[in-house]
């Protein structure tokens, strides 16, 4: 993975992010709506921050100020911590969850988030926006 001290600018490559390759495709897929590469295997992809901003319309100061924010959340998304606290829970990425039970993850020491690879990461990233800084989604 590349340098987490990467400095953010319209020609910052996209693969100097601090994300591993499957991280920056959900990224791209499901943030800034880049067709998925094994979908759209043809497609163009962007491959720097400036690139980026064209193709979604962005400037580049917001595209540089949201992909500030993912790497930051994702910091030690997939590192779980060892050994497990007790109140550990676990959810499963694609199964219908009860968001009445936030304020429960919110206070779990660690909530695993287990799946296929690409939903579980998304689905931990979700927890981290909306509150529960303990979610982790292990590779």
């Amino acid at each position: 993975m590349p340098d987490a001290r990467v400095v953010l600018n319209g020609d910052t490559q996209l693969t100097a992010l601090p994300l591993t390759e499957r991280q920056r495709e959900v990224v791209l897929d499901e943030v800034f709506l880049v067709p998925p590469r094994a979908l759209f295997p043809d497609a163009v992809r962007p491959e720097t921050v400036g690139a980026l901003a064209s193709a979604t319309g962005l400037s580049v100061a917001e595209t540089v100020l949201r992909l500030g924010r993912i790497v930051e959340m994702s910091r030690g998304i997939e590192t779980i911590p060892s050994p497990e606290p007790a109140g550990t829970l676990r959810l499963i990425a694609g199964e219908r969850w009860d968001w009445g039970e936030l304020p429960t993850w919110r206070a779990a020491p660690l909530v695993i988030v287990v799946g296929e690879a690409g939903r579980a990461f998304s689905a931990a990233m979700y927890l981290r926006q909306h509150g529960v800084s303990t979610a982790f989604s292990p590779q």
